[in-house]
């Protein structure tokens, strides 16, 4: 980025960026100053419009061109706010600039267009790529250019009680060992696989997740207050806010005890404890909507094409679990309205949301009920798609460092969902109904691509069903067709069907000709834990 005054170019360094920053925080309306996402190395959204917006004087004239592509202007209001909208391009794969003029002038270089997508969620979003398995092969592939057209962008945690306009201090990177060694990997493994199924388009990924973080923190305001699904967390945030004085005390106490156990630490040279956790109060991470407020509302109107979605286990018990599609659905819907709202359009786009299913995991509360309520967010909310992982966890680490099927499996859903290739095979069986009789229970599957199979060319595994008596049995399993026939000689008139209904399934073999692993589901609705187990 390139900053001109009265004539004469000047390149910011550090101080530069701080000041600018400031500047913008403050709305000083001395120079016209963009919003922080506009930087060097930055990737628009082709076949969008495009908004560039940022700060000015109250009244100042700002006018903003991308090349000699598109142009625009407007006076900045009252508050010195401004924003521009220039008209939808094509994709650019050759370096652009975007030139931001009002009583000075800002130069952002290197600007590509392309995709962009958005990856969202808790820490299983937020593992590095440079911890993952596939690390060496990504490397090779830096060497190589092969990422020489994907872009970075990432977002310290920053929760906010009120929607933030700027995100400060975060940049635009290009693609290098370091900058993706530090990224997200479940985004770098699903840029590697789209960019190889559409070469020469421009990548741009944006990473805003925390760990250990509920849905409910990335609530827009107005889904917390008034969505249905947000119901119940309302009743609970009014119980914690009362319960807050006792609760900070308590805290105090917590951290004077942790401030000791540091300086022992520190005395016999050992790791140092983890800090307590701040009550529900203006430090919590965990309050409804304050990371939305802090690290999404700022992005918009930014286009994009998607969100990449992985949360959930923090959802996962029974205080949680059983509101979260409700809850999801008013997430989606509040997002994609407030893009529209902040752009200034009468109607919402659909903003493509790719959420990605819990996997196996040993020591999990209720994640095959988790996993459920996942399965009905895309059966009642448009535009979504669930991508399948059961068996790429492990079972003894809740971030499993396989995220190369993560990423591969995502950029799948992508290319159905989003980029319109409708033949394409990107999901793996999905439940779609029973039959039961003859002491016999028979299953059919969408998404079945080629056929059915199982990895091993044995019978499928994973399979039990139950009588009136709600006690389930390992079924006996045979591919017929689109169908699996199951019976057990335990359940001579079965009424019930469960596949892969643990925290850890173990042995699962059943996947399509493609080699997309099978979803999993039940037939009833009995409550937890009838007939459930926790491996």
């Amino acid at each position: 980025m390139k900053t001109i005054i009265h004539g004469k170019w000047r390149k910011p360094g550090y101080w530069g960026f701080a000041c600018m920053y400031l500047c913008l925080a403050l709305n000083a309306g001395a120079k016209v100053a963009p919003a922080s996402l506009f930087t060097d190395h930055m990737v628009l959204q082709h076949g969008k419009p495009i908004y560039v917006w940022g700060t000015a004087s109250p009244g100042e004239q700002v006018h903003v061109s991308l090349g000699a592509l598109a142009s625009g202007g407007v006076s900045a209001d009252s508050e010195g706010n401004w924003l521009v909208e220039l008209s939808a391009q094509p994709v650019v794969a050759s370096p652009l600039t975007l030139r931001i003029r009002g009583e000075n002038e800002i130069l952002v270089e290197d600007v590509l267009i392309g995709e962009v997508w958005l990856g969202s969620g808790q820490s299983n979003m937020g593992v590095t790529a440079g911890g993952t398995n596939d690390w060496e092969s990504v490397q090779k592939e830096i060497a190589a250019g092969d990422f020489s057209q994907v872009r970075v962008f990432q977002m310290a945690w920053t929760a906010s009680d009120a929607p933030r306009r700027d995100l400060g201090g975060a940049r635009w990177r290009a693609s290098d060992n370091n900058s993706l060694r530090n990224f997200s990997a479940a985004m770098v493994y699903f840029a590697r696989a789209l960019q190889r199924a559409r070469p020469g388009v421009p990548i741009g990924l944006i990473q805003s997740s925390v760990g250990g973080t509920n849905a409910h923190a990335w609530l827009p305001n107005d889904a917390f207050e008034n969505g249905k699904g947000a119901a119940y967390i309302r009743r609970w945030y009014r119980e914690q806010l009362d319960k807050l004085p006792v609760e900070n005390k308590l805290y105090a106490e917590k951290l004077e005890q942790h401030r000791e156990a540091v300086e022992k630490a520190k005395q016999e040279k050992k790791q140092p404890p983890r800090a307590p956790e701040p009550p529900m109060g203006p430090e919590s991470k965990r309050r409804p909507a304050c990371l939305y407020n802090g690290m999404i509302a700022p992005l918009q109107p930014y286009g994009i094409r998607g969100v990449a979605w992985y949360q959930g286990e923090n959802n996962s018990s029974l205080q949680w679990v059983g509101d979260y599609a409700a809850l999801m659905a008013d997430l989606i819907n509040g997002w994609c309205a407030d893009w529209a709202r902040v752009a200034r359009r009468d109607q919402p786009d659909m903003l493509p949301f790719l959420i990605v299913q819990l996997p196996n995991f040993k020591n999990g509360n209720v994640w095959p009920l988790l996993r459920e309520q996942q399965e009905r967010i895309v059966q009642s909310v448009p535009g979504t798609a669930l991508v399948c992982i059961i068996d790429s966890g492990d079972p003894k680490d809740i971030h499993p460092r396989n995220k190369t099927p993560v990423g591969e499996r995502l950029a799948l859903a992508a290319r159905a969902l989003v980029y319109g290739e409708g033949n394409l095979v990107w999901s793996g069986p999905v439940f779609r109904d029973a039959a039961c009789g003859d002491g016999k229970a028979v299953v059919s599957f969408g998404h079945i691509g080629s056929g059915l199979m199982t990895t091993d060319g044995g019978p499928p595994r994973g399979f039990e069903i139950a009588g009136d008596d709600r006690r389930f049995f390992p079924a006996a399993a045979k591919i017929s067709g689109q169908s699996v026939i199951l019976e057990s000689s335990h359940v001579p008139g079965p009424v019930a069907v469960r596949y892969a209904w643990e925290n850890n399934p173990e042995n699962l073999n059943l996947y399509n000709k493609e080699n997309l692993p099978a979803h999993p589901f039940r037939t009833d609705d009995w409550p937890w834990p009838a007939g459930g187990k926790s491996k």
